[in-house]
């Protein structure tokens, strides 16, 4: 809106709440079809000239733009250097050597793939081989890349490096949907108890390993 066009770069993708947000950020492929403006009924108040003259205000404004892009990158930097790894699949391209290494690392069996993985000059790549690998192959990786794995299944599973909210399950929270589903479905205990001793099983062996530790 007008009321935004002198923000800076950092106000206009601040993360604290504000109504109306001068920026969203839109997923192309979690956005609805587009239409021609003709074939919308509602604009959510806004009469089709205020539409038109707002785009056509942005479409002139290149400071506004220009920051907007700027604010735009940078936030992206933040966002994927402060996520998981599994989540910074959009922080930029490979370079060319790593797209060569990626062609040839599909192309070769498991015990092969090590060598390869050491050659990425991708951190998050190196990262991402290994475990293929250790998912895939885990009795042809050498003692270091084993104990490396089952680290990072420990953490992971028993919440020991994100005690709050982790995107993805843990053991603790796998055993409260566990507890919902029984009081949901009564009927269903023979196997919720069945899921219960595969947990029991999980969490017995890395909280050995943690012990040892």
């Amino acid at each position: 809106s007008h009321s935004h066009q002198q923000d800076s770069g950092s106000e206009l993708m601040s993360p604290r709440p504000r109504s109306p947000r001068p920026v969203r950020r839109i997923k192309a492929n979690q956005s609805p079809i587009l239409k021609s403006w003709e074939e919308v009924d509602d604009f959510d108040g806004s009469s089709i000239d205020e539409i038109i003259d707002r785009a056509n205000a942005l479409h002139s404004d290149e400071a506004l733009k220009a920051r907007l892009l700027a604010a735009a990158v940078e936030a992206n930097a933040t966002e994927y250097e402060n996520q998981y790894i599994e989540q910074q699949i959009y922080g930029g391209f490979p370079s060319p050597a790593d797209q060569a290494n990626m062609a040839e690392f599909h192309g070769k069996p498991w015990d092969e793939r090590l060598e390869i993985v050491a050659r990425f000059t991708e951190p998050k790549l190196r990262e991402l081989g290994y475990r293929l690998i250790c998912e895939h192959a885990l009795e042809r990786c050498p003692a270091d890349v084993r104990l490396y794995y089952d680290e990072l299944l420990r953490v992971r599973l028993l919440g020991a490096d994100a005690p709050g909210e982790t995107p993805w399950r843990t053991i603790q929270v796998a055993r409260q949907e566990l507890a919902e589903a029984r009081a949901e479905h009564t009927h269903a205990h023979g196997i919720l108890d069945g899921v219960e001793r595969f947990l029991d099983d999980i969490e017995s062996r890395f909280s050995r390993q943690n012990d040892a530790i």
